[in-house]
């Protein structure tokens, strides 16, 4: 669909480009929502195996240093063997101990959400341990190349479709763990320098979503909350649309509406212009006057009239048609006059006029009703000629 037609159809449903991208955003919030808690799920994990293997390391260290040190520097006749179990007297090396101190950590946990593995590829002669898997010995080989990396992690899928975070950390030869592997009757290597990574500690942690959902429930039920108020607000936001695009159709009907009978008034007006002017310009008097008013009084007059009468158009606007009578005007011809024009009828008669300054004269009065084109009145007009001047 052409970008214009989008355009049109996204503004023809009340669509915004701003509310648009509110909706998108709104539609990838639980994507968003489950990466972040997947992100967050992980570091948890990662943070989580490494102060388990942290805990161990500490232990060793001690134990190497305070223990397994002193009782090499002694007269002591105890032996340090990793076959201690098997050996009156004996107490287990530092790498033993660090293997045991995990399994026992794991059996107390007691649900398998944690593992350790004390592995190395040079082991003691007699210890009976499966080869390395590739994240082991991936890691090894990494901490070896001196890549300044401390850790090496990554995440596995159980065939249960569960995860799990695995940590690999490595286990650098100390002072004391060279002067006893070095020496050691099983030990496959003696060249052993201080700093050296003898091998890795391997911890893995279960990664759960449901647990950090649980710990999230009152985000949760916010999002929720958040997700539903916006649809609330969508629905609301589309009734409101609708109604105002139907008004601003409404008002668009009225506009054209109101152009159409301006356009009709403006040739009224352009036509009473025309007739006004051909009015004022004729050679006899013309009188308009408001015969629905109960006194009839006068709404125009004619330049003629002005000029025959004295009056001013100012004088007589608003006054009834006796202003221009006196004592020798008829009142017979006046009142039958008057009963014409109030029942719209035509008529023609004489009468003795008045002008303003006094003078009198004979004028031959013709009146009829204007109508419009349905029939109803809007005004009765009276034609005086003055008949000594005819």
């Amino acid at each position: 669909m052409p970008t214009s037609k989008v355009y049109i159809w996204l503004r023809n449903h009340g669509l915004t480009p701003a509310f648009v991208v509110f909706l998108i955003a709104l539609i990838g919030l639980p994507f968003f929502l489950y990466s972040a808690l997947s992100q967050h799920a992980e570091n948890e994990a990662r943070r989580h195996a490494r102060s388990l293997s942290g805990v161990i390391t500490i232990v060793r260290s001690y134990y190497a240093a305070n223990v397994a040190s002193r009782l090499l520097q002694s007269d002591s006749k105890a032996i340090l063997s990793e076959n201690y179990h098997r050996i009156p007297g004996a107490i287990p090396i530092p790498a033993t101990l660090s293997i045991e101190l995990g399994d026992d950590i794991r059996q107390r946990a007691g649900d398998g959400s944690f593992m350790f593995h004390f592995v190395s590829d040079a082991p003691f002669r007699n210890r009976v341990r499966p080869p390395l898997d590739n994240f082991q010995a991936e890691a090894l080989r990494a901490f070896r190349r001196g890549e300044g990396q401390e850790e090496q992690w990554r995440l596995e899928t159980e065939p249960s479709g569960s995860q799990r975070m695995r940590l690999a950390i490595p286990v650098r030869m100390e002072s004391a763990c060279v002067n006893c592997h070095n020496t050691h009757p099983d030990s496959v290597a003696t060249n052993w320098k201080v700093g050296d990574v003898r091998g890795i500690q391997d911890v893995s942690v279960d990664l759960s979503l449901d647990g950090q959902a649980q710990d999230s429930w009152v985000l949760s039920l916010y999002l929720l909350f958040f997700a539903g108020s916006c649809l609330v607000a969508l629905r609301e936001y589309q009734r409101s649309t609708s109604s105002l695009r139907h008004l601003n159709a409404d008002m668009e009907a009225s506009r054209l509406a109101l152009m159409a009978k301006g356009e009709v008034l403006q040739s009224t007006v352009d036509e009473l212009r025309t007739t006004t002017t051909a009015l004022d310009k004729a050679p006899f008097m013309i009188v308009i006057f408001d015969s629905a008013a109960p006194d009839m009084p006068v709404r125009y007059v004619n330049e003629a009239f002005q000029s025959q009468t004295g009056y001013l158009a100012t004088e007589v606007l608003g006054r009834p048609l006796r202003f221009l009578h006196g004592p020798e005007t008829d009142p017979d011809t006046v009142h039958k006059m008057e009963g014409f024009m109030r029942r719209h009828i035509k008529f023609e008669t004489e009468i003795l006029s008045y002008r303003r300054n006094g003078t009198t004269f004979w004028s031959h009065v013709l009146g009829f009703p204007s109508l419009n084109s349905q029939g109803a009145l809007l005004h009765y007009v009276v034609c005086l000629t003055d008949v000594r001047a005819a």
